[in-house]
């Protein structure tokens, strides 16, 4: 699963030949294994993410089908506003800020039923793009 594309996990997942539990965790296990040396995450939202999936997977198999991001995993950068937590923008100066609602651009993305595993890092408030100037540290792409 490691080299499937959002298109081949669509496909995958309108066929049948994969769940989006399977995808969520196969994900989830890669951040795991890899982010401590990639520093590519600031939040990691196992809980939901399998939440959502198990949800992704009920609606499918009930023949409801919300489009092609419907179970599929993705990340987003911690630019947006996910209700419930912290929206950092890779700056210290937000911490414990809160959201209290989703960016219109996530709940764009849930309506798709896509399953959110986590907010990524980034140049502190996007004002840069080599990822190198993060409250979090610099970000190492594989």
């Amino acid at each position: 699963m490691a080299r499937l594309t959002i298109d081949g996990a669509a496909r995958q997942l309108r066929a049948r030949e994969v769940r989006s539990s399977d995808l969520a965790d196969a994900c989830l296990r890669r951040i795991g294994a890899d982010n401590a040396r990639l520093n590519a995450f600031i939040l990691v939202m196992d809980e939901e993410a399998r939440r959502q999936a198990a949800e992704a997977d009920r609606e499918l198999a009930a023949g409801v089908d919300r489009g092609p991001l419907h179970g599929v995993p993705i990340s987003v950068k911690d630019l947006f506003d996910i209700a419930g937590t912290v929206t950092t923008a890779a700056s210290r100066v937000r911490e414990g800020i809160v959201a209290r609602q989703d960016a219109t651009a996530i709940a764009r993305l849930r309506r798709a039923g896509a399953v959110i595993v986590g907010k990524t890092n980034l140049h502190e408030f996007a004002f840069g793009t080599t990822n190198e100037d993060s409250a979090f540290g610099p970000c190492r792409h594989p």
